[in-house]
């Protein structure tokens, strides 16, 4: 993914700020699933 940005826009910066942000949305999505089964396993 890096590299394909970094083919097109001739940096590398494009490609690891696209990768942090799905990091940073996987993370987030896992902390939400993590809370809403915490939620669940309560009742």
């Amino acid at each position: 993914m890096v590299g394909y940005f970094y083919r097109t826009t001739g940096s590398y910066m494009q490609g690891f700020m696209v990768l942090g942000c799905i990091v940073i949305l996987g993370g987030a999505s896992l902390l939400i699933y993590g809370r809403i089964r915490a939620h669940h396993a309560r009742r």
